[in-house]
């Protein structure tokens, strides 16, 4: 396996540390689990729901509640004056959710712990 980079099979069992920021998908230092800032993870659902990639069944359950969490989903001013990424109002777990189901299936076609935008995971 070429440095930083991930069988796929090894990819579902990895964790996912989602911090504040635009910083770009990247492994930890322990090798362990997965880094990517929230902002850059939020970025990426955005891209695949304009172009018409994320497909959600009819009759999934919780499919209505994506709908709403989605259209709440803002950004706002923080005490820091820093952009948030969150719900206007509620939860944005389904949105935080979906982002990292794209993510794994980002990672799972490029086969390494690569984003499908061509960033490679580094050591």
């Amino acid at each position: 396996m070429a440095g930083g980079e991930i069988a796929t099979r090894e990819l579902f069992s990895l964790g996912v540390c989602l911090i504040a920021g635009d910083r770009p998908l990247a492994r930890s230092a322990q090798g362990d689990r997965l880094i990517v800032g929230k902002s850059w993870l939020i970025q990426r659902l955005g891209a695949v729901m304009r172009s018409g990639g994320l497909n959600v069944a009819e009759r999934a359950p919780g499919r209505d509640l994506l709908r709403r969490e989605l259209a709440q989903f803002v950004f706002k001013p923080s005490a820091r004056g820093r952009l948030r990424l969150e719900a206007a109002r509620g939860h944005d777990d389904l949105v935080i959710a979906t982002a990292l189901a794209v993510l794994a299936s980002d990672l799972a076609k490029v086969g390494t712990a690569g984003s499908a935008r061509g960033r490679v995971i580094s050591r």
